[in-house]
């Protein structure tokens, strides 16, 4: 039903009501709608641009309007092309972030252009989300003839952003796979680690899914994955305890399984962390 108030004046919203409630309801007269595309930032929305004075999702309507055009999420469209349409959204919500939340000026020479490099930071931070990993895990038998042992890849350093706070959080992943006839060229390894990286992230699902995308497209004897990490979430706020290590394991297969392989991976881990 059409509620009267929306004859009289444009509606604040918070950023997860918007899509939602405009989907069925047109703008007041005189108002242009503005669309925001619901995609795997929206967190962002929730966290880190959560500002003190709403922001209106209606503009003024201009002389010669061009059509507007509603932009829905598609898990098929790469996110890069669903977050450069939200650009220029996203540039009014970081300024509204530096004014009213920050309290400074987003006029001023070095803040003029931070919404932009802002968002395209953000934009390469986040371009996991239009990597997948089957792409780039293309096996190949020739060079594995015989082999069944393991191969292991230790300090594969990374950056990523926690999912809580879009705050960094950076590290080193260990990498081992024993493989069942097809192996995989060795610098994919780093390019997996880093497709799960530059996406939101929390730390323990990172680490299954590295040896979760091994299992599926490798189909090795088994994997394992050990990540290192240092969170600024907790080291720059909260308890600010500056230079903690958290460690996160998953073991697929006969890492699992089997006690002396599992034992020989830790070793490895070991040994490459003194290095």
């Amino acid at each position: 039903m059409r509620r009267p108030h929306m004859e009289r004046r444009s509606r604040r919203y918070t950023p997860r009501q918007f899509v939602s409630d405009y989907e069925t309801e047109p703008p007041a007269e005189g108002l242009q709608q503005v669309n925001i595309p619901t995609h795997p930032l929206d967190q962002i929305a929730d966290t880190v641009l959560h500002i003190s004075e709403p922001v209106s999702v209606a503009t003024k309507k201009p002389t010669n309007p061009p059509p507007v055009s509603r932009v829905r999420y598609d898990p098929n469209r790469p996110i890069g092309f669903r977050l450069s349409s939200a650009l220029g959204v996203g540039h009014e919500l970081v300024e509204n972030l530096i004014k009213n939340h920050i309290g400074e000026d987003p006029q001023r020479e070095g803040l003029r252009e931070t919404p932009k490099r802002y968002l395209e930071a953000l934009k390469f931070w986040t371009s996991g989300y239009n990597q997948n990993p089957a792409d780039i895990l293309k096996t190949f038998q020739d060079g594995a003839q015989g082999y069944d042992e393991m191969i292991f890849q230790g300090e594969l350093d990374f950056f990523s952003l926690c999912e809580h706070h879009i705050c960094p959080f950076f590290g080193h992943a260990y990498i081992a796979y024993i493989p069942d006839g097809r192996i995989v060229g060795l610098s994919k390894l780093a390019r997996l680690v880093e497709i799960f990286a530059r996406r939101l992230q929390c730390q323990e699902r990172m680490t299954a899914q590295i040896a979760d995308a091994l299992m599926e497209n490798l189909q090795p004897i088994g994997a394992a994955v050990v990540l290192k990490c240092r969170h600024l979430c907790m080291e720059s706020r909260g308890v600010q305890k500056v230079g903690t290590i958290t460690t996160t394991s998953t073991l697929k297969g006969c890492f699992k399984s089997e006690h002396e392989t599992r034992a020989e991976f830790m070793s490895l881990v070991a040994n490459a962390s003194k290095e």
